[in-house]
């Protein structure tokens, strides 16, 4: 009895390992051959490789999706295998906690596919968008329009990707819902929330930088244009320059003007506050500073433009007059190895003095008080050291002409008397001219004195010694008289 038992009980157990290795076998097979049709499937479709690469941003190393897909659905079936062996063995104690995780996996699986559908969803839509707003953006000629450099990503392409992800993420929410995945789920929610409510506002503000945008590049070319034709980049040249062209600056300049309070508004309607409100103070600043700066271009160019023709007058009518000979003649210059002349001197210095005179009103207009005050003293300076050097050089004229004078006399003390005539009045002029400048008035003063004793004493002296003689004589009559 006992040894039928056993040998029953044997069979019995020899059975169960028959139909779990059969299982085994049965279930290895099955595993390996679903898995294997499944990545055949993926194969032969290549974009599936493609799209899942591009999805995860991988272009340097390739994701090898059928392999993973393939490996992931084997194990999954290898468990079920191992888990109905261990049941046809009877191990009840490990075949408890595999058919809690296998059960789990079993409600799982739904939630991974409506997951999975929802993604394929997505994507279909996203590539939809995509291709609708490049094409909508190309009908309209968006890059040309925003002049987009060459070399660089097209904008209707940036706009096109953030519009294909964007509906990746507002579907986001749904997957993981569908994955059961509270804890993710509420912050994303949350933030697409926002990203929504602000939404009509961004697309606001994006069509009217864009609009702007577009009109200040029209109206800076219809104003480079207009400067062009009328010869604005021919002032002050002989020859239109290709670079740094007037008409380009000042269209740029317009161009910044027109697109400054178009991105104040923009930004405004997004509500950065923060940012708009400086941005709207410096630009009342700047609408309010634009007349005065245009008045004080105005005043200096039309001062330039009266500074040459008045300093090409000057020039010519002194060339006429023939000063350089006048002045040669004086022996005040000499016009032998000169690069230039008095008359084109005297022309460019009028020149520069009316365009002084212009800074000086532009700067009061401005409202640079100091730099006005500085022009201002540097006028006053210039008009000093001018009509100081004008002194000296008359002084010099008078001091030759005399010194020619006493020289024409032929007399035994005209040379003598000549030079200190001649040093006499050039001292003379010298300290009128410096005390004019304002240099070192009371050292002027000093030194004036000292020249003019010196001067007197030297005479004197020279005098003395040269008319002994005559002295001599006129003594020795005065001692005669009371005799007779």
């Amino acid at each position: 009895m006992d040894s039928f038992a056993i040998s029953q009980f044997m069979s019995l157990y020899f059975t169960k390992i028959l139909g779990a290795v059969a299982i085994l076998v049965i279930g290895l097979l099955l595993a390996k051959y679903i898995a294997s049709g499944i990545g055949k499937l993926i194969e032969k479709s290549p974009k599936i490789n493609e799209w899942v690469n591009k999805f995860f941003g991988e272009t340097e190393r390739e994701i090898k999706f059928g392999k993973i897909v393939v490996k992931t659905i084997y194990y999954i079936l290898m468990i079920f295998v191992i888990t109905a062996v261990f049941e046809a063995l009877g191990f009840t104690i490990l075949t408890e906690p595999l058919n809690k995780f296998l059960g789990n996996i079993s409600s799982f699986i739904p939630q991974i596919i409506g997951a999975v559908i929802l993604l394929a969803v997505a994507w279909i839509f996203a590539r939809i968008v995509k291709f609708f707003v490049l094409k909508g953006l190309a009908l309209v000629k968006f890059d040309e329009k925003m002049a987009v450099a060459e070399g660089r990503t097209p904008i209707s392409q940036a706009i096109a990707e953030i519009a294909y992800w964007f509906v990746f993420l507002i579907f986001l929410p749904g997957i993981l819902s569908a994955l059961s995945l509270g804890g993710i789920l509420q912050p994303v929610q949350n933030m697409l929330n926002k990203i929504l409510a602000v939404l009509p506002n961004l697309i606001g503000a994006g069509l009217i930088i864009a609009i702007g945008w577009f009109i200040a590049g029209k109206i800076r070319e219809a104003a480079a244009q207009i400067l062009k034709s009328v010869g604005i980049d021919r002032i002050g040249k002989e020859e239109e320059e290709e670079k740094n062209r007037l008409s380009e600056i000042i269209a740029n300049i317009v161009y910044v003007l027109i697109l400054i309070p178009v991105l104040v508004a923009g930004l405004d309607m997004i509500g950065l506050s923060a940012v708009t409100r400086p941005a709207t103070n410096m630009l009342d600043r700047v609408l309010a500073f634009i007349p005065n700066l245009f008045s004080a271009f105005v005043i200096i160019y039309v001062a330039y433009f009266i500074g040459r023709l008045l300093g090409d007058l000057v020039t010519r009518l002194l060339g006429k007059m023939g000063i350089e000979k006048l002045l040669a003649d004086m022996g005040l210059i000499t016009t032998e190895g000169a690069k230039t002349t008095i008359s084109a001197m005297a022309g460019n210095f009028v020149k520069i003095a009316i365009v002084f005179f212009a800074a000086l009103e532009a700067a009061n207009i401005l409202g640079l008080d100091m730099l006005a005050g500085l022009v201002d003293q540097f006028i006053v300076l210039v008009g000093h050291i001018i009509l100081g050097l004008v002194i000296i050089g008359v002084g010099l004229y008078i001091a030759q002409m005399v010194a020619s004078i006493i020289s024409s006399k032929k007399s035994a003390s005209s040379d003598m008397l000549s030079a200190i005539a001649r040093i006499s009045i050039i001292v003379l002029a010298i300290a009128m001219g410096l005390r004019q400048m304002g240099i070192a008035n009371e050292i002027i003063n000093m030194a004036f004195g000292f020249t003019i004793g010196a001067v007197a004493v030297a005479a004197a002296i020279a005098f003395g010694i040269g008319g002994k003689e005559v002295a001599a004589k006129a003594l020795a009559k005065l001692e005669k008289k009371p005799e007779e």
